[in-house]
């Protein structure tokens, strides 16, 4: 009898952790079981910005200029970076003298942010729409505190060496 007791208690605790783990506290209303399903990724295609704001610059850009600049941010980010919060990151093509200019400003103090191809491609798509193909411009989405640019590098050049602001206002407490 001594030996029958415990080897039913052995039997009973195997067959409830083989049948599933549950917390000893969870509620009927959770089901451990359950494998979580993961949410479908958005086909790119149908992934937007949530602009808004936007507008036209007026500049004309290079083609090969505008496209190269945008590649090496891409790049830039697909190397791993990420903007760190209350900054901004350019790239430009073909020098930081001349040519164009793409550049970020995360306007978030405290979060840092990546700038996937998918967001490039979409700011390209939302200023074609608006300005014309391979015209300067920028593109702000409150919601997520980011700010889109492409200009001309001349511009950008005389703006960063100026101290002169590139992003909205209190986006970036030290520029320059």
């Amino acid at each position: 009898m001594r030996i029958a007791v415990p080897l039913i208690v052995l039997g009973a605790l195997s067959a409830v952790t083989a049948s599933c783990t549950r917390p000893w506290n969870a509620t009927k209303a959770v089901r451990p079981c359950a494998k979580p399903k993961r949410p479908e990724p958005t086909p790119v295609e149908t992934r937007r910005v949530p602009v808004t704001m936007k507008k036209c610059m007026g500049d004309d850009l290079n083609k090969e200029y505008f496209l190269a600049a945008k590649e090496n941010l891409v790049d830039w980010s697909e190397e791993g970076n990420a903007l760190i919060a209350s900054s901004y990151h350019a790239e430009s093509y073909p020098d930081d003298r001349r040519g164009v200019t793409w550049y970020i400003c995360n306007c978030k103090w405290f979060a840092r942010d990546t700038v996937p191809r998918w967001e490039l491609d979409d700011v390209q798509r939302v200023l074609a729409e608006e300005c014309g193909d391979w015209k300067s411009g920028w593109v702000w989405s409150k919601k997520w505190e980011k700010g889109y640019n492409v200009v001309p590098t001349e511009w950008f050049y005389d703006k960063r060496t100026s101290h002169l602001r590139l992003c909205p206002p209190l986006c970036i407490l030290i520029e320059g």
